[in-house]
């Protein structure tokens, strides 16, 4: 029996470690051990390996399979009286959760966990319910709340001296800073703790981290830079086998080469996203890559295809609960509705968008809506109403350090000191305007300033075309 139990617990012991990266061995393996361990008869060895095979079907995105696995690892635990077990396993289960969107449900399993663990005096298990609990909070957009737990929960790391978590907190706490538009802060935690993951040897960390490093960039329009992190990342999470990792990739590539005005690239890329997220059974991804498939089918023109799949992106994040995306998509359904001369039904979308947004607190997001909002007043000549929500967009972008912002919504407000036949204002508004295009080298927007510069006259009132 003595030698039965050795091998069984050795067979055990390399299903965890391969759990770390080797996924589909891992589970194998495994499982093995799990039948070993009944055949002997140790309960409790049983439980442990259905929690960490729970925790690797987790990782293959196979949910409900691994919510199955760890229901049943936390009842036997709780049948043998082994609190610490039945904690870990009730830790998992929020964790699995949160992969299924449902946040609510994962928020109230680690608060009860980490009860749980601060009960036996458990601080590691205790500041990783911390470390999920913030980034649960931030999955629901909280941002505000995510922070403090996430900073709390890598000050716990670094006392205890869990290298792991602090590097995973570090790289949550720079996801979260970009949110929150705090680009240069977030660049700095993920370099930080893409270093880390480097460090220990852990490439699925190091790979996240880069994918989020290029997202970055990408946000402060430094597109080649980002395309090259994110492509090299894909690579990384395919050698990894994570196939989540590579969707994720795939997206961020389609959303960076539409900015580079790649459109019929970036629609590719997006729609092999998109399916590869509806293989997975990720319903949020799925309806992130039609957001962004509207998005692109705007900015060729096809305003009707465009409306479409945003409306469907929208129901999609409703039901799923994605209330930072659902604002997300009525801004753009306002946007392509503004395409369409549709300026009454723009205007309805757009402001009920912004008043999302501010509920958030997604403040840049408000500031586009007040941007898109003032643009369509102007063009219905309600240069009174135009111009406050303008010069609040321009504040807001000052605030935030979006200088592409700044600069149009300045531009925009010399259009209306011309309309409105103040010239002088007009030229200083477009002079900073042209100043900030001319620095991030936008040569078609420098164009339109100095064009506009060119035909001011004293006493001048046309509007600009």
């Amino acid at each position: 029996m003595g030698n039965h139990w050795a091998v069984a617990a050795y067979t055990l012991a390399i299903g965890n470690v391969l759990s770390l990266n080797h996924y589909m061995p891992a589970l194998e393996v495994l499982r093995d051990a799990k039948t070993k361990f009944e055949v002997i008869g140790d309960r409790l060895a049983v439980a442990k390996c259905m929690q960490i095979i729970g925790d690797t079907l987790r990782m293959l995105d196979r949910y409900d399979e691994a919510l199955s696995n760890q229901e049943q690892a936390k009842s036997e635990f709780e049948t043998i009286g082994n609190r610490q077990g039945a904690a870990q396993c009730r830790k998992g289960i929020g964790d699995t959760l949160g992969m299924l969107d449902r946040y609510d449900d994962a928020l109230s399993s680690l608060e009860r966990a980490r009860t749980e663990f601060e009960t036996i005096g458990d601080r590691l298990g205790a500041a990783q319910c911390i470390q999920g609990i913030g980034d649960t909070l931030r999955e629901l957009d909280r941002y505000d709340d995510a922070l403090p737990n996430l900073e709390q929960a890598k000050a716990e790391f670094e006392t205890i001296g869990d290298r792991l978590g602090v590097a995973e907190c570090t790289r949550s706490i720079g996801d979260t800073l970009r949110r929150l538009d705090r680009y240069d802060n977030a660049l700095s935690n993920l370099e930080q703790a893409k270093m880390e993951f480097e460090t220990m040897g852990d490439r699925l960390g190091a790979a996240q981290c880069m994918k989020g490093i290029g997202d970055t960039l990408r946000m402060l329009h430094r597109y080649e830079d980002a395309l090259s992190n994110v492509e090299q990342a894909k690579v990384d999470f395919e050698r990894i086998g994570d196939r989540l990792g590579v969707a994720d990739c795939t997206k961020s590539i389609g959303d960076t080469l539409r900015m580079l005005n790649r459109y019929d690239d970036a629609l590719s890329n997006l729609e092999q996203a998109k399916t590869e997220f509806e293989t997975i059974g990720d319903p949020l991804g799925a309806a992130q890559c039609m957001q962004c498939i509207g998005e692109t089918l705007g900015m060729l023109n096809r305003y009707d295809d465009a409306l479409l799949n945003l409306e469907r992106a929208k129901a999609e994040f409703e039901t799923i609960g994605g209330r930072l995306s659902a604002a997300q998509c009525m801004q753009s359904i306002g946007e392509a509705l503004r395409k369409l001369y549709r300026y009454d039904d723009a205007l309805s979308s757009l402001e009920q968008a912004k008043v999302r947004f501010e509920t958030i607190g997604k403040w840049h997001d408000a500031a586009k809506c007040m941007q898109r909002i003032g643009k369509i007043l102007r063009r219905l000549h309600r240069y009174d109403a135009a111009k406050p929500m303008l010069e609040q967009a321009k504040a807001a972008f000052e605030v935030i350090g979006n200088r592409l912002g700044t600069a149009e919504c300045g531009m925009y407000l010399g259009y209306l000191a011309i309309a409105q036949g103040d010239s002088d204002r007009a030229e200083v508004l477009l002079m900073q305007s042209l100043t900030m295009y001319d620095s991030m080298d936008m040569p078609h927007r420098t164009a339109r300033c100095r064009t506009k510069l060119a035909g001011l006259r004293p006493g001048q009132s046309a509007s600009s075309g």
